[in-house]
């Protein structure tokens, strides 16, 4: 995706603070790590529990591996009703299915405008690639209910919100969930 951005899209990313994503190169999502990363995480000491002894991770971690804005507020997802509107917009965009793939974002995404839409496949794509979804194929939507103007991105706290998602899969995964 990153590499098919406009220079118009590529200069929004860079002001919302994602500058670094677009030398981020991913040709596939490495699943099998992701899953192998998920089963050693422990969501009480926000560590790895390797062989050889626990590596802890901090939000700085996340930032200097992914590269993601650590704005320092975390990142509040309001009622679905209150941005009603933009999520029904945002899903006119895909007119044949209510269930959305990352790949299918990306497709619309290809030459669009820099409008709330392109914002939202944005974040979507990227929070479903780098920070986690709830299913195999479906991407999370939660991000369409982020609790503020698209243009103020970077004054969030990024790792923190992929730490804490990572913290509820983990825990999700000890209960069975």
């Amino acid at each position: 995706m990153v590499g098919e951005l406009t220079k118009e899209q590529r200069d929004w990313v860079t002001r919302a603070g994602f500058a670094l994503l677009l030398d981020f190169e991913l040709d596939i999502l490495p699943t099998k790590i992701a899953y192998n990363v998920l089963q050693i995480f422990d969501h009480h000491s926000i560590s790895l529990k390797l062989k050889d002894g626990d590596i802890n991770i901090t939000s700085k971690d996340v930032y200097d591996v992914l590269g993601l804005p650590n704005g320092g507020h975390p990142i509040i997802l309001a009622s679905p009703g209150k941005y009603s509107q933009r999520i029904k917009d945002w899903h006119a965009q895909f007119t044949l299915s209510d269930q959305i793939t990352t790949q299918m974002i990306v497709q619309v995404m290809k030459n669009q405008e820099v409008n709330d839409n392109f914002k939202l496949n944005f974040l979507l794509v990227m929070s479903n690639v780098l920070i986690g979804t709830k299913g195999a194929s479906y991407v999370d939507k939660q991000l369409l209910q982020l609790d503020d103007n698209l243009d103020n991105l970077k004054k969030y706290n990024w790792a923190d919100f992929l730490l804490g998602y990572l913290v509820r899969s983990r825990y999700d995964c000890r209960r069975g969930g």
